[in-house]
C-alpha cells in the first residue's frame, strides 16, 4: 500500500519544512493568505498559503489525507499533473476565498490542495469510463470520506463548525472538479 507518487512526498516535505521554519521565525505572517482588502499587492500569498499550517495536528491531518487519498491516483496520472491540479486548484481557491472573505486576517493550509484533488477524482469518475471506480471500503475511500467530514467539523485552528472552512473546502472541491472536467474534455490524459 505504498504510494508511488513522488510528488506527494515532495509536497509533504515542503509542508513540514515550512511549518518548522514558521515556528522558528514567524514566517507565516509574511506568507499566509489574507483577504483582498489586506493584500497590499502581495499576490504570492495566494500560492504560499497552501504550503503553511498552523500546528502539527493541522499538518498531520493534511499529510495523512494527501497520502491516502492519492493512493487511488497512483499509476493513473503523472506526478506533474497531480501537482499541477493540486496547486492550481488551491491557488484558484485562495483567490476566491480572499475575495469572499475580504477582511480575513489570515488563512492557510494544505486542505485546499487535498480538496482540489478530491474534486478532480470525482470528475475522473464521471469523465473517464476506462478508470477503475473509486471504492469505499479501501484505504483511500475511507480516508476520503473521513477527511471530508472531519475537516469540516474542526479546522486547523481547532475551531468547530467554522463556516469559512466549509466554504473554503467547497470552493476547493469545485475548483478541482472543474479543472478535471476541462482537462478530460480536452483529452489531456491518455486514460
Amino acid at each position: 500500500m505504498k504510494n508511488q507518487l513522488l510528488s506527494i512526498y515532495v509536497l509533504i516535505s515542503v509542508w513540514v519544512v515550512l511549518l518548522i521554519a514558521s515556528q522558528m521565525s514567524g514566517l507565516e505572517h509574511h506568507l499566509c493568505g489574507v483577504g483582498i482588502n489586506r493584500l497590499s499587492g502581495q499576490f504570492y500569498r495566494y500560492i504560499t498559503a497552501t504550503f503553511l499550517h498552523v500546528s502539527w495536528i493541522h499538518l498531520l491531518a493534511n499529510c495523512l489525507a494527501l497520502y491516502f487519498i492519492t493512493l487511488y491516483l497512483d499509476g493513473k496520472i503523472s506526478n506533474t499533473m497531480l501537482t499541477t491540479i493540486g496547486i492550481l486548484g488551491a491557488t484558484l481557491t485562495n483567490i476566491a476565498f480572499s475575495v469572499v472573505f475580504k477582511d480575513a486576517e489570515y488563512f492557510c493550509g494544505g486542505s485546499v490542495l487535498v480538496f482540489s484533488i478530491i474534486g478532480f477524482i470525482l470528475s475522473m469518475q464521471l469523465m473517464c469510463k476506462n478508470c477503475a471506480p473509486f471504492r469505499l471500503g479501501t484505504w483511500y475511500g475511507n480516508w476520503t470520506v473521513a477527511y471530508a467530514v472531519l475537516s469540516n467539523f474542526v479546522n486547523g485552528d481547532m475551531r468547530f463548525f467554522d463556516l469559512s472552512s466549509i466554504v473554503c473546502h467547497g470552493m476547493s472541491f469545485t475548483a478541482g472538479f472543474l479543472l478535471g472536467i476541462v482537462l478530460f474534455s480536452l483529452q489531456i490524459f491518455g486514460i
